[in-house]
């Protein structure tokens, strides 16, 4: 079996990670962070120095400390670090049912002891109960921090190996009998942040237990451990239900619900789940007064609520629907226990050598302050998590259903607006009956869009106490005269987002509305009749409307853009924003087009995670298998091994298609690796992986290329761009093929794309008009660049290699503007110059060529980063490289480089005068004073003749900050850094030491906070600064466009 590498997080000599975790145990609430595996490592030829290193694990069996012990035996074999050995190793697996850390210490060679510490850090002894414990929190804790796919659990946690803990049948018994055993201490575990409080039903073993069963498909093993567990305890009943349902048992499903609910009438588990039941199966009006009375039974769990509140959307019931969400209890969200420890003082991330694969790299992943618009940055709702999460996807079900203006009608009928709350607070409530417990009596007749007659008053006796309760908190609320509650920021009058969501309830066409004088119409027409909106779901609607007016913004962008035949360009991070809020927004398809636009620039998990949603709703077998493929290749190469949302999909495909087929489907859709050379190392780590410069690339594929070179001598070599292209290319030669050869491309698609083609075609043609194919000499040009040319014209993206060497790159930009066709290449070469910028820093780019080239195929962006990173990293009396046979412009940039870097440099000393000037303060004649009195002023002597001493808190503050930034090298100028880039970042990266001010008196100048406030606002001027050229204002004659440039800056004003 293939084995992932092992990350290594080197521990910092100041702070010991066992220590730490030791310390932190106190602060665990529910199962635990992963498992912490700690190595102790000697260099092989000193035994005097000790390292450090450890890295987190979950799916390890933690039956026993043999099996511990195992694991910790299976590292001291390293073949990436040959230069040290393991000498120790501990173990470390929170035990969440006892509240103890058990940890096995294994000596190489030597002995195993096994050992647990409490709480307060005392070492217990390890019993078989311990153990027991700790391996069902184990398979629980694989379960809880595994990824879904799209790679967000993985990039939060550095260094997690996650294995599947149960393989076998054999293993799948043992967790099964362990579970069995400790099942009803299982609410000492916690809950899911939807549960208030952990019940027998309702907390982290059993969701494990269900997400187990669905995983694997093994539904007679949940529906045996369950049926023994009913025999102790009924309410166990509704997770058999839920078993029978995802085996397609239904009928017994039904019938064990009707059957419990008689016994156990008011069990909200019961409730809920027969709720869900009916509501999925189009029976909304069963699942109503099921899910009343699970309301009624539990009115403290946002399930229930949330259960009442999804019906009533699937009754198009609008009005009660936002009244119910209203009325769900809302929970602070408590993330799982994840490690705290320190930062640690070097990371190691190596790679096995069968992950080095070109399809699966996002080392363009890094996050660029410039490479997302504020805009898109600051969307609330995609941190939503918990309760807030769901209720934000029943507002958006609603919106989706009936659109933005309806739904704000519908808000203003329901719920009281500032307006009305100050015109009748003063007013007495009168004794009719609250909205508060609208929700729960409902209407006689439902109708949809919130319209219908009021319910009578009948029927009271059964929910007198809910009424009471509810009456007396509208009355409090009203008599206390609380504003801040009851108002709603979001005026009802606020427009929608133009042509974004349609208005409709359930007919294709809208309904007309009822007239004023409609007594339907009138039921919240009076103040006491509403309810007031909590200040949460106010949020929420704010929250709403923004995300409907970016998406607005975006698709109306796109489609003027694609009207104008343009390309619209984000960056892959906008695209992933953006494919996020078309999924919160219910809009599947233009998600998807996000998703595809940002994995056309890298690989994203998260978009192809995205697209394998799609997939799968289509049924696409072959592109579901694919997407599946790349993600457990993804994963795989992160060190995680188990994906139960992954294994899945692939069971369910395999189900569905068969495995025969699968396999087949497999085959044709695996991934090519990475060609390397023989003298890159097996397995790198990627800090000092060098690939991107050693790899010597082709512009043609692997089949293209073994095609040519095998062919027949005498045969003619052609590749076909188009099959049945009408013109023939001869090129003077490709990389890697040691003959001539000849494409076949389309005349009329390369006569469109370049006018110099469309003139030597129309001349070739003249001479052989009979020809077929016509045949057109380019042997002049370069034979990579020219295939690449054809491939993007021709639209063959399959065709384009994810990578492109800096070379490769300036001989492409320097062919499209000699046959004049950049337009068409710049639509491709934006992912090439993102990879060369996102490329590992030991990789050698020219960049006096490959700012030529962003130049040449109208990149601003890239020429904006690339003339910063130039400007940052060269040295402050370096000169811009430019041969003496470049092009005139290429000496007019040279330049402009050199004034734009005197600029920063002047800028930069007048940054720092901002600091200086705060701590010269302290020292000038007139702030000098003595304690509590003005300047000026001098005290009345004592008895002894003394006038009392001068106050020095000011300049004990300035000497010290002076002599911080001297010592970071930030001031004075004489001391800088060799580079641009160096002093930015030691300004970005200083801390303002600490002062104790407390003495001061109140004629001091207060430098503490001058200089704070100094400091944090070059820091942010530093973050908004231009540091490279803009391609607009660089085209334009006197250096500044004065129009509106492609790339955000701010500008001189004249």
């Amino acid at each position: 079996m293939v084995q992932t590498s092992v990350p290594e997080l080197y521990e910092d000599e100041q702070h010991s990670v066992v220590e730490i975790r030791t310390d932190s145990l106190q602060t665990l609430r529910e199962l635990g962070p992963p498992d912490l595996v700690h190595l102790v490592k000697q260099p092989v030829k000193s035994t005097t120095k000790q390292i450090g290193v450890y890295h987190h694990v979950t799916g390890v069996d933690a039956s026993s400390s043999a099996s511990l012990a195992a694991y910790i035996n299976t590292l001291t074999y390293q073949p990436h670090d040959k230069q040290n050995k393991v000498i120790s190793g501990l173990y470390c697996c929170y035990n969440a049912f006892s509240r103890v850390d058990m940890r096995v210490q294994v000596q190489i060679p030597g002995t195993v002891e096994s050992y647990c510490v409490d709480e307060r850090g005392n070492k217990l002894e390890a019993t078989e109960e311990h153990w027991l414990e700790t391996y069902l929190c184990s398979v629980l804790r694989a379960y809880s921090y595994a990824d879904n796919g799209s790679g967000d659990t993985i990039k939060r946690i550095i260094g997690v190996r996650r294995f599947n803990p149960i393989t076998s049948t054999e293993q799948e018994h043992k967790f099964l009998e362990a579970a069995e055993k400790l099942f009803f201490s299982g609410w000492q575990l916690g809950s899911d942040p939807e549960i208030q409080v952990p019940n027998l039903v309702s907390n982290h073993l059993t969701s494990g237990l269900l997400h187990y069963i669905k995983t694997s498909g093994r539904y007679m093993s949940g529906v045996n451990l369950f049926e023994k567990l009913r025999m102790r305890d009924p309410e166990v009943a509704s997770l058999l239900a839920r078993v029978y349902m995802m085996g397609d048992e239904e009928v017994k499903a039904v019938k064990l619900l009707h059957d419990v609910i008689e016994e156990l009438p008011m069990d909200y588990s019961l409730l809920d789940c027969q709720a869900e039941f009916c509501n999925r199966k189009g029976r909304s009006d069963m699942a109503l007064d099921i899910a009343k009375r699970s309301v009624i039974a539990a009115p403290s769990e946002f399930g229930t609520w949330a259960r009442l509140a999804e019906i009533y959307v699937g009754m198009e019931e609008w009005d009660l629907a936002l009244l119910t969400l209203n009325s769900c209890p809302m929970f602070t969200y408590q993330d799982k226990d994840a490690p705290r420890l320190p930062e640690p003082a070097r990371i190691s991330l190596p790679l096995a050598p069968e992950t080095m694969c070109d399809e699966i790299d996002d080392a363009g992943a890094t996050p660029e302050v410039d490479t997302v618009h504020p805009t898109l940055r600051r969307l609330a709702a995609g941190n939503y998590k918990g309760t807030f999460h769901k209720a934000y996807v029943l507002l958006t079900e609603i919106t989706k259903k009936i659109g933005w203006d309806q739904l704000l009608r519908i808000r203003s009928q329901v719920f009281v607006m500032e307006e009305e709350y100050r015109n009748e607070k003063q007013h007495a409530p009168s004794g009719s009956r609250n909205a508060s417990t609208v929700a729960l009596r409902g209407r006689e007749t439902p109708q949809p869009n919130g319209h219908g007659e009021p319910l009578e008053e009948d029927h009271r006796d059964s929910e007198d106490m809910i009424q009471s309760e509810a009456d007396s908190e509208a009355t409090d609320l009203q008599a206390n005269g609380e504003p801040s509650a009851a108002s709603s920021h979001l005026d009802p009058d606020v427009s929608k987002p133009t042509h974004t969501i349609t208005v409709r309830s359930g007919d294709e066409t809208p309904q007309p509305q009822p007239p004023d004088n409609d007594p339907s119409h009138q039921q919240y027409t009076q103040f006491q009749h509403k309810r007031l909106c909590e200040r949460w779901l106010d949020n929420l609607f704010m929250v709403l409307y923004e995300d409907l007016r970016i998406y607005t913004i975006w698709r109306t962008e796109a489609s003027q853009y694609r009207q104008q035949q343009l390309a619209y360009k984000k960056s892959a991070e906008e695209w992933e924003i953006l494919g996020e809020l078309a999924e919160r927004l219910h809009h599947p398809e233009e998600a998807v087009e996000a998703w595809q636009s940002c994995l056309s620039m890298r690989f994203s998990p998260k978009a192809m995670r995205g697209v394998l949603d799609l997939y799968e709703r289509k049924s696409d077998g072959r592109n579901q298998l694919g997407a599946l493929i790349r993600l457990v290749a993804w994963q795989y190469r992160w060190y995680s091994e188990f994906s139960p949302d992954l294994l899945y999909i692939m069971r369910r495909l395999i189900e569905e298609e068969g495995a025969v087929k699968c396999t087949t489907k497999r085959i044709t859709s695996v991934l090519v690796p990475c060609r390397r050379t023989p003298d890159m190392p097996p397995s790198p780590d990627p800090e000092q992986d060098g690939r991107s410069s050693k790899r010597q690339r082709s512009s043609l594929t692997n089949s293209d290329m073994a095609q040519l070179n095998h062919a027949d001598p005498v045969a003619e070599d052609v590749l076909d761009i188009v099959p049945d292209g009408d013109v023939l290319l001869d090129l003077g030669g490709l990389a890697g093929v040691q003959k001539e050869v000849s494409l076949r491309v389309s005349g009329r698609v390369i006569s469109l794309a370049s006018p110099v083609l469309r003139d030597k075609l129309y001349q070739a043609t003249g001479a052989a008009k009979n020809e077929y194919p016509r045949r057109l000499s380019v042997k002049d040009e370069g034979g990579d660049a020219m295939l690449l040319i054809s491939n993007i014209i021709h639209l063959r993206n399959d065709k384009l290699p994810p990578r492109l060497p800096a070379e490769m790159l300036y001989n492409l930009a320097i062919l499209s503007e000699k046959l004049k066709c950049g337009i068409a290449v710049s639509r491709a070469a934006s992912p090439w110059f993102d990879r060369l910028f996102n490329a590992p820093a030991q990789v050698y780019v020219d960049m006096c060529r490959i700012i030529e080239a962003t130049m040449l195929l109208d990149e601003p962006i890239f020429f904006a980063r690339f003339t910063a990173r130039w400007m940052m990293n060269e040295p402050l009396d370096g000169k811009f490289a430019v041969p003496p046979t470049a092009h005139f412009r290429m000496k007019t940039l040279s330049r402009q480089l050199q004034q734009r870097r005197q600029s920063h440099i002047q800028a930069l000393r007048a940054d720092l005068d901002l600091l200086v000037d705060c701590c010269s303060l302290a020292f000038a004649k007139p702030a000098e004073h003595y304690i509590d009195y003005a300047p000026g002023m001098l005290p009345d002597p004592d008895d002894q003749g003394r006038t009392g001493a001068l106050c020095r808190v000011d300049e004990g503050a300035a000497t010290l900050y002076l002599g911080a930034l001297r010592d970071e090298r930030i001031w004075p100028a004489t001391v800088w850094r060799p580079t641009l880039g160096e002093i930015v970042e030691a300004i970005k990266t200083f801390g303002i030491p600490e002062y104790d001010d407390c003495d001061k008196c109140e004629f001091c100048e207060g430098v503490k906070a001058k200089f704070s406030l100094a400091v944090t606002m070059l820091k942010s001027m530093h973050a908004s600064r231009m540091w490279g050229l803009c391609l607009d204002c660089f085209r334009t004659e006197g250096g500044m466009n004065s129009g509106e440039c492609r790339y955000e800056h701010a500008k001189p004003r004249n």
